[in-house]
């Protein structure tokens, strides 16, 4: 029997289906075409929805932000969405062509895969970046005077909580796009 030191392993290899989820987005967004970029389901009420081409920004800017609170490197990156308008609101994302939003897609997929690559011992340990975040969060605290005994106990966010939650996150708008494509006749029923 052979037996593994799964902290030693990969996350990528002890949880293989992380990279798995994130290039099946890529697969996914492979049938967005440029004629189908502004595409976005009508309802009856008139609530809002994200476009196809929105759904790929919002990916990417969560991908973005998640490896922004992992490191402490800069990235040359412009968020696609505005600020946040509130729950009643649409939200506003700035226009860049389907070469761009496929690129900015792309690029953000290879930026994870170095997370996603660490030892697995590191899953439950907090990041450069997320113990500089916290640290940043509890210096802000201290300055307005507000009681830190919360931030404190609960400590830096985790490796693994931050992939986790890029996982949930990007499983949903995974689903929505596909479901969006669909609806818009693209030919994305069988693609496991």
């Amino acid at each position: 029997m052979t037996t593994h030191n799964t902290a030693e392993m990969r996350i990528c290899d002890a949880i293989w289906s992380i990279g798995v989820m994130l290039d099946y987005t890529q697969k996914i967004a492979g049938f967005v075409t440029p004629e189908l970029l502004d595409w976005r389901p009508e309802f009856p009420a008139g609530d809002f929805a994200f476009s196809l081409g929105e759904q790929l920004m919002h990916i990417t800017d969560i991908r973005m932000w998640i490896v922004s609170q992992l490191g402490t490197e800069e990235h040359a990156y412009e968020r696609w969405a505005g600020p946040y308008p509130g729950i009643d609101q649409p939200w506003t994302f700035r226009t860049g062509s389907h070469s761009e939003v496929m690129e900015a897609l792309e690029s953000s997929r290879k930026l994870v895969q170095p997370w996603i690559e660490r030892p697995m011992g590191e899953l439950p340990l907090p990041t450069a970046g997320t113990v500089a975040a916290w640290e940043k969060a509890l210096a802000a605290m201290r300055e307005k005077g507000e009681d830190t005994s919360q931030l404190e106990a609960k400590g830096p966010g985790t490796l693994g909580s931050a992939l986790f939650f890029l996982l949930a996150h990007e499983n949903g708008h995974r689903t929505v796009t596909q479901t969006m494509l669909r609806m818009a006749g693209a030919p994305v029923e069988r693609l496991a």
